[in-house]
């Protein structure tokens, strides 16, 4: 999907499918120096995956725990139902 384009200043990750690693590889290639990389991750297993490839890659990304809670009816009341949290992982890239 990068092919022909421009190098990017930013890429955003989610929802990759299983497919992390290749993903994650081919967009930190393709980011410019100094260009940003936004991930977020839902479960565990890409939560400790995205951790160690930044670790690898001797980043220290920040990160970011989100929680969402919907509102809902329960007879006459209005509660919250809370969502899945949402981990955000932010790094920058400093080197070539």
């Amino acid at each position: 999907a990068l092919q022909g384009l421009p190098r990017p200043n930013a890429i955003f990750i989610g929802g990759t499918g299983g497919s992390m690693l290749e993903t994650f590889k081919l967009c930190w290639e393709n980011l410019r120096p100094h260009g940003r990389m936004v991930i977020t991750a839902v479960t565990m297993e890409t939560i400790s995956h995205t951790f160690e490839l930044f670790k690898t890659l001797g980043t220290k990304p920040e990160i970011l725990l989100m929680n969402f809670a919907r509102n809902k009816q329960t007879g006459p009341y209005t509660r919250f139902e809370p969502q899945t949290p949402v981990y955000i992982f932010s790094v920058t890239k400093d080197h070539a």
